[in-house]
């Protein structure tokens, strides 16, 4: 996995200098503590176990102040060079994120180009992540993939061209951004066209030589590129040069994917899977799992080595149409998951209905049909393995949610509804007071256990939860108002069975002035540097800039960074139909953080 430095943080708060730093999936928290130095004075009197720390002394910043955090391993203090120190410059304000200036960028009509999706990678091999930006602009002129470091450093644009799909972002223009080569530095996997612009000003031709560069049909309010080449690309993480390519898999006729305007042709999910146990590959899909069009969902995992890419195998569910039992489907629901399912040491593949071995070969079909949310983590520490919680919609037989083994399929429990609905939200993460995950959905009251056992009688509405404050429970991550344009953090209070606001993002540096894409799908969440919290990535309402919002609340728990979790590494890549992120073993109230697995993780 990624070699990560130290990733030490500082913020200026009421409280004085907040410091946070990482604990290594490599190191072993029982024989690792850590020395802390402001301007080369040391803070800390004895072995300091903590990877937080608040400097009360300091109230305003007149100078620039260094903190530098060192590992003592037995101890003996180890030097340390990349990401173990942060300067807060002179005159810095009191604010708890990092900003990111993005270059301007404005379409055919002069408008602002906005945030969609932001993907986290190591592009420089320093150990710290620098982030690729994916920008839409709503008059839907061709999207706009940018390169940034973690200091604001612009590194490259690519124009993605008028043939990749600008109706639904979330599935039509995957990228993924990580090491797939094992160089030390992130490349970043793009669906391109004819028409794309490289960093390097490089532009894909008339490859098909049919005389035409552009497919689009501009009298279509919806998905308006239905034709014409798709490849997928794989680019320099530092110069945005295109390194190689191979076609993506074939569209033919939108008709065959069961509709005739492109909407399940354009079901495309992507992820980073360890198929191997070892070395990362990439796994596609497209397309709707209906047994009955004449194409339904097909995927394929692609590996990148020498520069170059191979496929390793292809899947199509439509081979096994009759090779599954009576009453199940191999339906998708809107994202995939990449994880170690059945404890084999192998990622296997998981789009909510289905799971595809890591041999691309069918792991087993569920009787589930459609649903938009499904969370797959060790929901019930009490039961050896993992499960997963998946919502339904507009069953015929009422089945509302359910709770399935995740190295099976098989069915642990259901919730039947008393009418005919969409589900339409569904989440699972500790939010109560009590061992074990709970489940909860938007069309059922309160809170249930992994037992199915109903805790409360209200509930959050399900958005994503996220670590944020300095216990082991999740918070919510909303996004407030009709549309869910506005960013805050959210906890559930327990005694008075409503949610507490702890911040209200927002309106950070005025009413309105930090924004979401659409229902609260944030652009990215994750442990993206400082402990194993989370950070938000969110955009300032004038397009001008990212924001890295990190907490400033302190914490007892030392835990190894999240994103050397292989499971939870794998899902912050996700996007389509946004999910919460999970780990692959329990976290959450009650978990004895002594006793969490230590990954089995070699990095380079």
């Amino acid at each position: 996995m990624e070699k990560l430095n130290r990733g030490v943080v500082a913020m200026l708060t009421n409280d004085g200098i907040f410091i946070s730093w990482r604990l290594l999936g490599t190191e072993d928290p029982a024989t690792t503590t850590f020395n802390l130095y402001r301007d080369g004075t040391k803070l800390n009197n004895g072995a300091y176990a903590n990877s937080n720390w608040t400097d009360k002394t300091i109230k305003s910043v007149t100078k620039d102040i260094t903190y530098t955090v060192k590992a003592v391993v037995n101890g003996v203090e180890q030097n340390e060079e990349k990401g173990n120190s942060w300067t807060i410059k002179a005159n810095t304000p009191k604010r708890q994120y990092i900003p990111i200036p993005l270059k301007e960028a404005k379409d055919s009509k002069g408008a602002s180009y906005r945030v969609e999706h932001v993907y986290a990678g190591d592009l420089d091999g320093d150990g710290t992540y620098d982030f690729v930006v994916k920008r839409m602009s709503d008059n839907r002129d061709p999207i706009l993939l940018e390169a940034y470091k973690l200091d604001g450093t612009f590194l490259w644009r690519i124009n993605l061209g008028p043939n990749i799909e600008t109706y639904t972002s979330s599935l039509t223009s995957p990228v993924l951004v990580y090491d797939f080569d094992g160089d030390g530095k992130a490349e970043v996997m793009v669906k391109t066209g004819e028409g794309t612009v490289f960093g390097d000003g490089t532009k894909i031709g008339d490859v098909n030589r049919d005389g035409k560069t552009d497919y689009r049909e501009r009298n279509r309010t919806q998905y308006q590129v239905l034709t014409g080449p798709e490849f997928i690309s794989m680019v320099d993480g530092m110069t945005g040069k295109e390194i190689d390519r191979v076609n993506f898999i074939e569209r033919g006729n939108t008709n065959d994917w069961g509709d005739n305007y492109g909407n399940r042709m354009n079901f495309i999910f992507v992820t980073v899977a360890y198929l191997d146990g070892k070395e990362p590959s990439m796994v596609l899909s497209r397309g709707a799992g209906d047994l009955k069009n004449r194409k339904a969902i097909t995927a394929y995992a692609l590996k990148f080595q020498n520069k170059k890419f191979t496929v390793q195998w292809t899947f199509r569910i439509l081979d096994y149409k009759n090779k599954i039992p009576a009453g199940h489907g191999m339906v998708e629901f809107h994202s995939i998951r990449a994880l170690d399912l059945d404890g084999d040491g192998f990622d296997e593949i998981h789009l909510g209905g289905f799971a595809i071995d890591h041999n691309g070969k069918l792991l087993y079909s569920t009787e589930l049909g459609h649903g938009d949310r499904f969370i797959i983590a060790d929901i019930d520490p009490n039961r050896k393995g993992l499960e997963y919680f998946a919502v339904q919609q507009n069953r015929d037989d009422l089945l509302g949610t359910a709770l399935l083994d995740a190295a099976t399929g098989k069915t642990i429990w259901k919730q039947y509804l008393p009418s005919k609905a969409d589900v339409g939200r569904g989440d699972a993460a500790s939010i109560l007071d009590t061992y074990g995950m709970q489940c909860w959905s938007s069309s059922f009251p309160g809170y249930y256990d992994a037992n199915r056992k109903q805790l409360t009688t209200t509930r959050s509405f399900p958005s994503l939860s996220i670590w944020w404050d300095g216990d082991l429970k999740r918070e919510f991550l909303d996004g407030i108002g009709k549309e869910g344009y506005n960013p805050a953090i959210n906890k559930w209070n327990a005694s008075n069975g409503s949610n507490d606001r702890l911040f209200t993002i927002y309106n950070d540096g005025g009413n309105y002035s930090v924004i979401s894409p659409y229902s609260g799908r944030v652009p990215l969440y994750g442990d993206l540097i400082g402990d194993w919290r989370e950070e938000v990535v969110l955009e300032t309402a004038n397009h001008k800039e990212i924001r890295i919002y990190t907490t400033t609340i302190g914490t007892d728990y030392t835990i190894y960074t999240l994103m050397h979790n292989p499971a939870y590494r794998n899902c912050v890549n996700v996007k389509g139909y946004l999910q919460s992120t999970e780990v692959d073993y329990y976290l959450g109230y009650g978990a004895d953080i002594k006793k969490i697995p230590k990954p089995d993780i070699y990095v380079k």
